[in-house]
């Protein structure tokens, strides 16, 4: 492949020269800017990360916006209330206790009603 087959190579630039018997990476200059060579599977595989990485920015970001999914309970977007009630399933518990537990903890702002409480245990429970 000549320098004639990359977009903005002119053929007054001088080629990278690399002698025999060195190994990669090289480090060096070409018109003042710092290049490093190396194998172009490594390239392939620096690349193919970042934009593994930009893919997973991205939807991070996606998913920060658009908050939890359609569907989900009040207890269930509320992860903290969730794990307390599903720790308080392994034990024989009323209605009425569970959600005294959960004013206890959470307040009443947070805690889900008794009947929030045995949809959600129903659920749970059929799972």
């Amino acid at each position: 492949m000549s320098d004639h087959d990359f977009p903005g190579a002119s053929p007054e630039r001088p080629e990278l020269e690399i002698q025999p018997g060195q190994s990669l990476p090289l480090f060096g200059r070409r018109e003042g800017v710092e290049v490093v060579v190396i194998r172009s599977d490594e390239y392939r595989e620096l690349i193919g990360l970042r934009a593994r990485a930009a893919r997973e920015e991205i939807r991070a970001v996606f998913q920060e916006r658009k908050g939890p999914p359609l569907g989900l309970s009040t207890i269930e977007k509320d992860p903290e209330v969730a794990d307390f009630l599903r720790e308080l399933f392994r034990g024989r518990m009323t209605l009425t206790a569970l959600h005294a537990e959960c004013v206890e903890r959470f307040g009443t702002e947070r805690a889900p009603s008794a009947g929030r409480i045995q949809v959600y245990r129903a659920r749970f429970l059929s799972y």
